[in-house]
This record gives structure tokens, C-alpha cells and sequence, in this order.
């Protein structure tokens, strides 16, 4: 005797859009009350990490910068004034993708005297205004104390967060470097005055 097989009642189709609708209305839409409070501080956060690590790209960006100015500076034996605005240029693009033109980048000739204090020999610039000559300019951290002539290497960036939360303001990173000439007492600079041996 043979039985035949009694098929199964097909399952009820249900869209996806009826089956949300039903999911959220069986909470008498407490769901999307609460995602509607947590989406802010989702986003929130986001955009503050991002913009985080988007600044500090950046300010990584400056300190490369700042360093192959100072060092191509400092290799140099002489150097002419379109030598010097070749460097600047250069030092710019490192600090591609970001815009080269929103940066002040300036690279002098410093000496320190006996007392310690440093005065600006001769001073160039890109996008911003060079260094007064005989002029004091602080050093960064760790430089010789006196008697010592170097190359200042400085960039200024002016930071726009790409997405805003609520600094109106550009932020200004920057970074600064000296480092002692590589191949002589002093790097000259044609038409600019020279540094005088430290008494």
C-alpha cells in the first residue's frame, strides 16, 4: 500500500518593509526614539575621530616638511636666493595632499653669541614674512647654548578641519628645527651678511 506524501502549507511571504514596520511597532516605536538619540553621538564621534587623525596626518605632514627644509639648508656650502626659494618650494610639497599655499615655511641663518642668545643672519620665506637680520629668534629645545651658528628651519600650517564642529578659526600647527651647517662654519647667502666668528 502506498501512502502519498501530504505537501506542506507554503510559508506566509512577508516583505522586508512590513516585517520592520511590525518589528518596530511592537515596541510602540521606543526603537527608533532611541536611535534617533543615538545617532547625534554616533556621528558625533565619527566626525571627531576623523578629524583627529585627519590633524594629526597633517602635523605629521609639517614635521617632514620642516626637516627636509633644515637639512637641504644645512647640506648646502652657499647658496643664492633662487636656491633658497627652490628648497621652499620643494619643502611645500611634502606637505601634499594637503594644500602647500595655506603653509608659511621659513628657513634662516641664526647665530648665538656668547650670552646665548640667537640673532637671525639672514632669513627667507615662502608664504610668510622672513626674519628681521640681526633680529633675537627663540630656538627650539636642545639646540647649542652659545657660540654656534645654525640653520631655523620653521612651517606654520593653517589647519581646516574637513568636517567642522564648530571651530570657526583655522587651527595653526607648526613645527620648528635647527641644525648645525653639514660642510662648514656657515651656510652664506648671497646679498645677505655673513655670520662673524663667535669671540
Amino acid at each position: 500500500m502506498r501512502h502519498s506524501a501530504t505537501p506542506l502549507p507554503a510559508a506566509p511571504h512577508i516583505a522586508p518593509i512590513s516585517l520592520l514596520r511590525r518589528m518596530l511597532g511592537c515596541r510602540g516605536g521606543a526603537m527608533m526614539v532611541e536611535f534617533a538619540v543615538a545617532l547625534p553621538v554616533l556621528l558625533t564621534l565619527y566626525s571627531g575621530a576623523y578629524t583627529l587623525s585627519d590633524m594629526v596626518a597633517c602635523q605629521h605632514k609639517v614635521t617632514q616638511a620642516t626637516r627636509q627644509l633644515t637639512d637641504l639648508v644645512a647640506r648646502s656650502t652657499a647658496l643664492a636666493p633662487v636656491d633658497v626659494s627652490g628648497v621652499l618650494a620643494a619643502s611645500a610639497q611634502v606637505l601634499a595632499p594637503y594644500a602647500g599655499a595655506k603653509a608659511a615655511i621659513t628657513v634662516s641663518e641664526v647665530q648665538l653669541g656668547t650670552d646665548g642668545t640667537a640673532h637671525v643672519v639672514w632669513s627667507q620665506s615662502l608664504n610668510g614674512t622672513p626674519l628681521d637680520a640681526g633680529s633675537a629668534v627663540p630656538l627650539p629645545a636642545g639646540t647649542p647654548s652659545r657660540c654656534a651658528v645654525l640653520i631655523l628651519g620653521q612651517v606654520r600650517y593653517a589647519y581646516t578641519p574637513t568636517i567642522s564642529l564648530g571651530q570657526a578659526q583655522p587651527l595653526v600647527l607648526s613645527d620648528s628645527l635647527a641644525m648645525s651647517p653639514r660642510y662648514g662654519p656657515q651656510v652664506p647667502l648671497d646679498g645677505a651678511a655673513s655670520a662673524t666668528p663667535c669671540a
